[in-house]
């Protein structure tokens, strides 16, 4: 097996003199470059800016729910959309990473919206607050997710897993 001479790249710091980014790269044979991209749908470079990371979620939370004429569907169809549209989010990212509050909250405001049939251009009364809408049905709400109790729940079962003392990433 061989390393393809095309894929790797290095990544230095603002302080690395550029007599030492010259020789790493002579050295190496591998290019430069300013940003990694994406692996998995997650930025492989993260900037100190943690909103900016993971703004990504929301867009796609946003490319979603686009399609969807909501006035067309019903309270329940519009939750049903919702849950579905949960399920899919990048699951592996929220399974190890603690997003922002900012971003978990603009994706639950976007779902508020969705819910109450709110546009851009028109904004509708919201006829129950969020705290009763995120109940489980069997307490009266509609058994939406908010995404911040999402995130810690997926980070709470991946830390159980890391506690199983038989997994052998877990030993390591």
């Amino acid at each position: 097996m061989k390393i393809n001479k095309a894929k790797p790249r290095l990544l230095f710091s603002n302080n690395t003199l550029e007599v030492n980014r010259t020789a790493f790269m002579e050295r190496f044979g591998v290019a430069q470059t300013d940003d990694f991209g994406k692996h998995l749908g997650f930025p492989m470079s993260l900037s100190k800016r943690k909103e900016k990371n993971f703004s990504f979620i929301v867009e796609k939370v946003k490319s979603e729910l686009a399609g969807w004429k909501s006035q067309m569907l019903s309270l329940e169809g519009r939750a049903a959309l919702i849950e579905s549209v949960t399920a899919t989010i990048s699951t592996h990212i929220m399974q190890c990473t603690y997003l922002p509050k900012t971003i978990t909250s603009e994706v639950d405001k976007l779902y508020r919206d969705l819910l109450w049939g709110s546009t851009a251009d028109k904004k509708k009364l919201h006829l129950v607050g969020w705290d009763v809408v995120t109940q489980p049905k069997d307490y009266g709400g509609l058994g939406i997710k908010k995404m911040e109790l999402r995130n810690k729940a997926l980070l709470g079962g991946f830390v159980a897993q890391a506690s199983e003392e038989k997994a052998p990433w877990a030993k390591l």
